[in-house]
């Protein structure tokens, strides 16, 4: 920044309003920010001044997990999420991606869960807004998207996506349980016997034989030809 000058006019900022991103930058009022991730507006400053309706830069980590990750990879993104019960999240992902929760949140000496994971050697970044975390997955060499977009709101890690499920159907084929068919056994026998305890004449007794074969077609004029 240059040096003030005799043509040097200050411009005070009297509004410090933190960060807001839900918003275009070219649309934020003064004193908003879209990214602001080193900065702190309350507390103590890295001196340990007590900062009232103030601004500091945002003070370094310190030792929070009780163990090293397995694998003793990098942590390549770290973020504070509020869930909608009022729950503080600690959300970390590391270099073999692996993305982990830590709630409620701080309780030392830290015990995180693994939710999810992503393409390994990923950067990350996110955005908190209606009970959710948004993530965008990004390659460490030139920043373009490399995975999926995830959302995590407490309780499920997703992806987002227009598309359809990330694995194909499976169809198989349907083998109904087996079925015993059992015959009725034969009919009980039916012994007629003389009147008047048997058949008599008044009585209607039906036999069916098979049906006779159908005639044969007819000729010209109506002759048949047999």
């Amino acid at each position: 920044m240059a040096s003030p000058d005799s043509g040097s006019v200050d411009l005070p900022v009297l509004t410090f309003g933190g960060k807001v991103s839900q918003y275009s930058p070219q649309a934020l009022p003064t004193g908003a920010s879209p990214y602001n991730q080193d900065v702190v507006f309350s507390g103590t400053d890295p001196s340990g001044e007590a900062i009232v309706g103030g601004v500091a830069t945002r003070p370094g980590m310190a030792p929070f997990y009780a163990a090293p990750f397995a694998g003793n990879p990098t942590v390549n993104w770290l973020k504070t999420f509020i869930d909608l019960q009022d729950i503080i999240h600690l959300l970390s992902m590391d270099s073999l991606g692996n993305v982990r929760d830590e709630s409620p949140c701080p309780t030392v000496p830290g015990v995180p869960t693994i939710i999810g994971t992503i393409l390994a050697n990923s950067l990350m970044q996110s955005d908190s807004l209606l009970g959710r975390e948004w993530m965008a997955i990004s390659d460490v060499a030139d920043g373009f998207g490399i995975d999926i977009p995830r959302q995590w709101n407490g309780q499920y890690f997703d992806r987002i996506s227009q598309v359809g499920p990330g694995a194909p159907p499976i169809a198989t084929n349907y083998l109904p349980p087996p079925a015993a068919v059992n015959g009725g056994g034969a009919g009980a026998p039916l012994t007629i016997v003389a009147a008047p305890n048997g058949a008599v004449t008044t009585d209607l007794i039906t036999v069916v034989y098979p049906p006779p074969p159908p005639p044969p077609p007819r000729g010209p004029k109506g002759q048949q030809f047999y």
